[in-house]
């Protein structure tokens, strides 16, 4: 029973001595002496296509102490071996470096795991930007009383728990400011909580670190440092309330960083089938929130004052641009213009769903052309009336992605295209 419990405190290994080694020990500049290593060779073999294998001539030997094995910071090393020839006659010049034959590019291969990770990675990006910027809005207009009326505190009460940015037993906004601000700044470090922001930038660097090989070493190094950064910043915060320019420097400087991030994703990755996916995965995350805050805007009647209508434009980071295009027509037929029908806009809901599509049929070599009836989730033209519709839209996107190319019941090496 106890060897059932427990296999591996019951088994016995004979103890067998390790190969031993001459080697030149240098003491000092001037003197050295022969003696003995314990060794261990390391050999490397390739596979061929038939299923053979080829054993190289040669490897690696790690050197121990005299006392045994040890690491490298103990006394360890290591040596490359190499196999003498017996003539010149059986040496093997073949060599890929000075090959002139022309380089074939190859399409790099995108396992279904790979697809997965950059789908999220991309979702978890666009997700932490989404969420700094509301809460850094939200900050603002708290600080602010004065200036809110009761459809935009529950405008933003509403998007707040939709985004799962507080914890439900929080008061609404409208009953309890502090409290309600007190527990949404609480909520940005809450790591347990899936939703809270260090949650997504922590899942952001889990997913980076599955796909690293994709990434640039400034990619990879902005990624670290934007998760280590904000979970420092929490640090010097004691209470949301009266370090209100703590928060929102920490937030600023984790914004700063996610731009770079999204600077690499766009001018630094390989435009393949895996790109697209991390592309998509951000168009997806990008459309839900931006409909539900049009939608919550249109129900609620904020925009027909100037406190909302800003509130708005800012959420879809478009103000630069709607003062550079209309001026002064602050009107509710030109913001629908900009943020919702544009095609040249890319935060507008028109400019989403069709770059969207875009990316998705030119998936459609993989899976017997699954992605085009994807596609077809979405609608090819995007008025106002029809954006009530869009986040089950994108939300059924990605439910059919999942189904299709993210299943690991089978094989874990399955490509993309399989």
């Amino acid at each position: 029973g106890r060897i059932i419990r427990d296999p591996e405190g019951h088994t016995v290994q004979s103890w067998l001595p390790l190969s031993q080694l001459p080697i030149w020990n240098k003491t000092n500049s001037n003197t050295g002496h022969l003696e003995t290593r314990p060794v261990i060779l390391r050999v490397f073999a390739l596979a061929s296509q038939d299923g053979s294998f080829q054993v190289l001539p040669g490897g690696l030997a790690r050197l121990g102490s005299p006392q045994g094995l040890a690491s490298m910071q103990h006394g360890g090393s290591s040596a490359d071996v190499w196999v003498q020839a017996e003539s010149a006659g059986h040496i093997n010049h073949t060599s890929l470096i000075n090959s002139s034959a022309p380089a074939n590019m190859q399409q790099r291969v995108v396992t279904s795991r790979s697809a997965e990770n950059l789908f999220w990675m991309g979702r978890y990006t666009e997700r932490a930007e989404n969420n700094i910027r509301l809460v850094r809005l939200s900050l603002d207009l708290l600080s602010g009383t004065g200036q809110l009326n009761q459809p935009l505190l529950k405008w933003l009460d509403d998007l707040i728990r939709q985004q799962g940015m507080v914890l439900p037993d929080t008061p609404l906004a409208q009953q309890s400011l502090r409290v309600f601000e007190r527990s949404l700044v609480a909520g940005l470090w809450d790591s347990e909580h899936t939703t809270s922001l260090s949650f997504n930038l922590n899942c952001l660097l889990q997913a980076g670190a599955a796909v690293r090989d994709r990434l640039s070493a400034e990619h990879w190094q902005m990624l670290t440092e934007v998760e280590a950064g904000f979970k420092s910043a929490r640090v010097s915060i004691q209470d949301g309330f009266s370090s209100h320019a703590q928060v929102q420097q920490g937030l600023l400087q984790a914004s700063h960083g996610l731009a770079g991030i999204t600077g690499a994703q766009i001018d630094r990755m390989m435009r393949d089938d895996g790109w697209r996916m991390l592309s998509i995965g951000r168009l997806i995350e990008r459309l839900d929130f931006l409909s539900v805050a049009w939608i919550n805007a249109q129900t609620l009647k904020i925009l027909h004052e100037q406190t909302g209508f800003d509130a708005l434009l800012h959420l879809f980071d478009s103000t630069i641009s709607f003062h550079a295009q209309y001026q002064q027509s602050r009107t509710l037929a030109a913001l629908t213009d900009l943020i919702i029908t544009s095609t040249a806009n890319p935060r507008s809901l028109a400019w989403i769903v069709q770059t969207l599509r875009g990316r998705l049929q030119k998936l459609s070599n993989l899976h017997s052309g699954a992605t085009m009836a994807i596609a077809g989730l979405l609608p090819e033209t995007t008025l106002a009336d029809s954006v009530v519709d869009f986040p089950g839209r994108a939300r059924a996107v990605s439910e059919a992605l999942s189904a299709a190319f993210f299943s690991h019941s089978h094989q874990t090496n399955k490509s993309l295209g399989i």
